[in-house]
């Protein structure tokens, strides 16, 4: 009984502080195509997680066939899991006691995955990874800790969204002790350009209304702007011929030749809000994240 006690005080000291406001959300999967219109056909959406609580941050493993995703349970604790579209069965990779993982990215070797470790003391954020069974982790920097999201830029480098005020996107590599700064009053959507490996994408709020989609040039540091967000909206996906997806109230719109359209109603299947956007590999399937 004592030993039990002293498990669950450990728990609650260590509880981490992100974990406490996380709001219920569910990961939907949509099939989709392309037609010669450039609109695309939508099968009915499937919600992947159906259950209470927060379901958030999917990311397809090149399969195209399952997720990673940070879910929080009973605990209150952040792990992340897996999950693939025929079983449709949650696997918890990450069984951590002490510590709360975000953010899961497969890694190019294949073999691992990383995420943003919120650790014992509640208030470090660093990148860690684990082996894809979950049983294996292990730091990538010790020396970056406020690290919010990531996106791998190639094996070592990487764009960070790195949590302070404000927010800022620096890009470092794997044994850097420092990151360089790209821009201030960042959103959390970064991503890596198909057309383009020397350049990323990323969300620059100007203002409290005024938020632009922009590129970098990792060589240059050359930033350009794309695009307006729309209203309200930071999450995107990049398609494979370098076109943006964003949602907006229920509808998904499409980036390309300059303008924003309408390429899918979702309020038709029922989804009225959907944010934290995410793309198969072979573009062929949509997850997203809807309110609960």
């Amino acid at each position: 009984m004592k030993q039990l006690l002293t498990l669950v005080l450990t728990i609650l000291f260590y509880l981490p502080v992100l974990a406490q406001d996380a709001p219920g959300s569910e990961i939907y999967v949509i099939d989709f195509s392309v037609k010669k219109d450039g609109t695309f056909k939508i099968e009915k959406p499937i919600n992947l997680t159906d259950r209470p609580g927060y379901d958030n941050q999917p990311h397809f493993l090149e399969d195209g066939e399952s997720i990673l995703y940070t879910s929080i349970r009973r605990d209150e604790q952040a792990d992340i899991y897996k999950i693939d579209m025929t079983s449709r069965q949650p696997q918890n990779l990450t069984q951590t006691l002490t510590t709360s993982e975000y953010s899961p990215t497969p890694r190019e070797d294949g073999k691992h995955f990383s995420v943003v470790m919120v650790e014992e003391d509640r208030k470090t954020q660093r990148l860690w990874q684990f082996t894809n069974d979950g049983r294996t982790k292990s730091a990538l920097n010790e020396h970056l800790k406020s690290v919010g999201y990531h996106c791998w830029l190639d094996d070592k480098t990487m764009a960070l969204f790195v949590v302070g005020k404000p927010n800022t996107l620096q890009v470092s590599s794997l044994s850097a002790e420092t990151a360089d700064l790209v821009a201030g009053h960042v959103g959390r959507c970064i991503a890596t350009h198909p057309k383009d490996p020397s350049k990323f994408l990323f969300v620059h709020k100007i203002r409290e209304n005024q938020w632009h989609i922009k590129t970098m040039d990792l060589a240059s540091f050359d930033i350009n702007t794309v695009s307006l967000c729309l209203k309200g909206s930071e999450d995107f996906a990049v398609m494979n011929d370098g076109s943006l997806l964003m949602g907006s109230e229920g509808k998904l719109f499409r980036y390309a030749d300059n303008e924003w359209k309408q390429v899918a109603d979702l309020t038709e299947h029922g989804i009225q809000e959907f944010n934290r956007i995410a793309l198969s590999p072979k573009m062929n399937r949509l997850a997203i994240v809807v309110p609960e």
